[in-house]
């Protein structure tokens, strides 16, 4: 029996480590006996699953997504007696059962778990935990990180391609490691990428930041036509997503430019100062209630094309780039 406590907003390092431990403890003819996964279950259902017992076919993993018992307004909140009887089922869970607790946390939300609940002691007391943080575009660590995945995808990085990895794309390991995987099949038979490489492939973020760009300003046929090129090879609704990100985060510098220095806002908001330099350039002659609309008018898009109350989800996009949103 092995007990684990992941928590923290990098969930795709959460998902690695996972990833790691069904190779370790599973059989792979049997994953899909073994391997089971439960989101924030009732407690009854809990004390079910904890009692679980092992099957013929060696180890089980099983994943158990536990936000919701850290909420204090959570139907799944759990009061001091059903913390005791909790604590008896951890400690009698079967030596062939490894279970894993995750708390994930959004990115965008500046939030910590509540080390004080009873619960988070419990756990601590017996499950290995750990913190899988969100790390800063300035966090010294960040490179090395970088690097190690890198050479995980079967390609070099130094210190200073992965310093431009991060000025181009941020500190987002997943955005990262899927365009490191499109940097390895850009750059064969080579395994080393130039920085004009990087800069070729780890572009997306700033093709979309183009976009938005021709549409803020009265290009829109530029605006159509990025779109279109963007459109070839990423669903319409996950670059609506990324102009959501992109015109909240023009908000926010926007509002943190009145008083504080590019310094301070790439701490507040983990970006490179680089970037937070060059963005602040480019909406420095935006007006905020122009930005406003435009995120309202891209969240009513996407609400439309999830909703389904559009025949073409290009279509829609394309019209809030041409100015005609409802």
């Amino acid at each position: 029996m092995t007990l684990y406590f992941f928590h923290g907003q990098e969930e795709f390092l959460m998902e690695k480590e996972i990833e790691k431990l069904k190779k370790k403890l599973l059989d792979k003819s049997f994953i899909s006996m073994n391997f089971k996964k439960f989101s924030n279950p009732k407690f009854n259902d809990l004390l079910d699953i904890l009692s679980t017992q092992p099957m013929m076919f060696g180890n089980s993993l099983i994943l158990i997504d536990c936000e919701a018992y850290f909420e204090s307004k959570s139907e799944t909140t759990f009061d001091d007696k059903q913390l005791s009887r909790l604590e008896s089922a951890l400690n009698s869970v079967s030596p062939q059962i490894n279970i894993v607790f995750l708390y994930k946390i959004d990115r965008n939300i500046n939030k910590k778990i509540d080390t004080r609940k009873k619960l988070y002691k419990i756990l601590s007391k017996y499950c290995t935990i750990s913190e899988y943080k969100q790390l800063p575009t300035y966090d010294k660590n960040l490179p090395a990180t970088i690097i190690k995945l890198g050479k995980e995808n079967g390609i070099e990085l130094n210190p200073k391609s992965a310093t431009k990895i991060i000025e181009m794309l941020g500190s987002n390991m997943r955005i990262i490691d899927n365009e490191i995987k499109k940097l390895k099949l850009y750059i064969y038979p080579q395994n080393t990428p130039s920085a004009q490489d990087i800069e070729n492939i780890c572009c997306f973020s700033q093709d979309v930041f183009k976009l938005i760009d021709y549409f803020v300003s009265v290009n829109k046929a530029l605006a159509m036509k990025e779109f279109k090129l963007l459109a070839q090879t990423q669903h319409p609704l996950q670059i609506l997503v990324l102009l959501q990100n992109t015109v909240s985060r023009f908000i926010t510098l926007k509002l943190l430019s009145r008083k504080m220095g590019t310094f301070e806002i790439s701490k507040k908001i983990n970006m490179h100062e680089y970037r937070v330099k060059l963005e602040l350039e480019k909406i420095r002659n935006y007006k905020y209630i122009d930005l406003l609309q435009l995120k309202q008018n891209l969240l009513n898009c996407e609400f439309k094309i999830k909703s389904g109350q559009t025949a073409s989800e290009e279509l829609a996009v394309e019209q809030i780039l041409l100015g005609k949103a409802e």
